[in-house]
C-alpha cells in the first residue's frame, strides 16, 4: 500500500465520518419530530426515549451509509480538484485508476461493514426499538405469547391461535379460536383457513365451528365466510408481529421455506431476501459512477454542478431500485433480478462514463 493510496483512503474516511454523522443526526432529528406526538401524549421518561433512539441507531446507520458514501466520493474528488491535486497527480503520470482505486476500496469497506451491521445488529435492535416505542412508550398492550411467526393470546373467555401473520398483506393463516366457560371447559372451537382485513373487520374464510358439551361435539357448522370473530385490528398485532427487517437472513430463509411448504406465495419475501444482500452494496454501486460524473462536468459547469448531479444520481438510483423491487414483488421480474438489476445498471453506466472520459 503506497503513500498515495493511504492518503486518499484516509481522506475518504475523514470526509465520510463528517457526512455519516451529519446524516445520522439529521435522520434522528426528523424521526424525533415524527414521534413528538407520542412524547407529548404519553409523557415517557427521557431515558426510555433515548433508549428507543439507541436501538434505532444500527438501522439508521445502514440507511445512511450508501448516501454518505456517494457524498464522500463527490467531496473527495472536489477536494482534489479544488486544491489542484488532481492536476499534480496527472502531471506526475499517475493514472486516474490509481486515484479511483482507494475510493472504490473505501466504498467496498463501508458496504461490507453495512452488510455485517444489517445482519448481526439490525434484526435485534430494530425489534427492540419497535417494542420500546409501541409497548413501553405508546403503552400498547401486547396480545400474548409470540413464537416465530405464530401467536397465542387471550381476550376474555376466548383463546386465539394464529399460525401465520402476514402484515404486508393484512392477512392471517391457520386461525383457531377456543371459547371456554367459567370452569375452563371448551364450549366452542372455531377454525378458519385464512382471514383478510376489511373495513368491517377480519373476514374469516373456510370456517368450521364446533360446539361442545362435556367434552363432546354436539353440533357443527361450516361457513364460507364469517366476520366479527376477531375483534383486534392489524395495528393490535404490531406488538407481536415479526417483520422481514427484524429477522436475520437465516430466519427469513426459514420463514420463506415454511410459507412455500404450506402452499403460500412467498415472492415478496424472496425479494426481501435478495434485497437484504444487495442493498448494503448500494454505496459501492454509486461509487463506481460518482467520480466520472464529477470529472466529466467539472469543465462544463463546475464542481457544484457535479455535486448537484451526483445528488440527482443518488435519487435516480433509489428510484430505480424501488421500482425494480416493486416489479419483483409483483412477479414481473425474478427476485434476484429485481434486487441486483440496479447495481448492474450502474456498473454499466460507470463503464460507459469511463470510456467517455479523457484520461490524459
Amino acid at each position: 500500500m503506497n503513500s498515495l493510496f493511504r492518503y486518499l483512503l484516509r481522506l475518504s474516511f475523514s470526509n465520510f465520518a463528517i457526512t455519516f454523522l451529519a446524516g445520522i443526526g439529521l435522520f434522528e432529528v426528523i424521526d424525533l419530530f415524527e414521534r413528538v406526538d407520542s412524547l407529548l401524549q404519553h409523557h415517557p421518561p427521557l431515558s426510555l426515549f433515548l433508549l428507543y433512539f439507541i436501538y434505532k441507531l444500527p438501522f439508521v446507520m445502514t440507511q445512511i451509509a450508501p448516501a454518505a458514501v456517494l457524498i464522500t466520493i463527490v467531496l473527495t474528488m472536489g477536494y482534489l480538484l479544488r486544491h489542484r491535486e488532481w492536476l499534480i497527480f496527472q502531471s506526475s503520470g499517475v493514472h486516474p485508476l490509481r486515484i479511483f482505486l482507494p475510493l472504490y476500496t473505501f466504498a467496498f469497506i463501508v458496504s461490507l461493514g453495512t452488510l455485517f451491521i444489517q445482519e448481526l445488529a439490525v434484526p435485534f435492535t430494530q425489534y427492540r426499538s419497535e417494542w420500546t416505542m409501541k409497548v413501553q412508550i405508546q403503552q400498547r398492550k401486547p396480545l400474548g405469547l409470540y413464537r416465530s411467526e405464530s401467536v397465542w393470546y387471550r381476550d376474555g373467555n376466548n383463546f386465539y391461535y394464529i399460525k401465520l401473520l402476514l402484515h404486508e398483506e393484512n392477512s392471517l393463516r391457520g386461525i383457531t379460536i377456543l371459547t371456554l366457560n367459567d370452569d375452563f371447559q371448551v364450549m366452542k372451537r372455531t377454525d378458519a383457513a385464512s382471514a383478510h382485513y376489511t373495513p368491517e373487520g377480519w373476514a374469516l374464510e373456510e370456517v368450521w365451528i364446533r360446539f361442545f358439551e362435556n367434552g363432546k361435539i354436539i353440533d357443527m357448522q361450516r361457513l364460507n365466510q364469517a366476520t366479527g370473530l376477531i375483534p383486534q385490528t392489524p395495528a393490535d398485532f404490531e406488538t407481536v408481529i415479526q417483520k422481514a427487517e427484524t429477522m436475520t437472513h437465516r430466519e427469513l430463509s426459514r420463514f420463506i421455506r415454511r410459507l412455500e411448504s404450506e402452499g403460500f406465495d412467498a415472492i415478496s419475501y424472496r425479494v426481501d431476501w435478495h434485497a437484504r444482500l444487495s442493498t448494503p452494496w448500494s454505496g459501492l454501486a454509486l461509487a463506481l459512477v460518482a467520480p466520472f460524473i464529477v470529472l466529466l462536468l467539472v469543465h462544463r459547469g463546475g464542481i457544484f454542478t457535479g455535486i448537484g448531479l451526483s445528488f440527482v444520481l443518488g435519487f435516480l438510483y433509489w428510484l430505480s431500485l424501488g421500482f425494480s423491487l416493486s416489479l419483483g414483488r409483483s412477479g414481473i421480474l425474478p427476485p434476484i433480478v429485481s434486487a441486483w438489476s440496479t447495481h448492474l445498471l450502474f456498473c454499466i453506466l460507470g463503464a460507459i462514463l469511463a470510456r467517455r472520459l479523457k484520461w490524459t
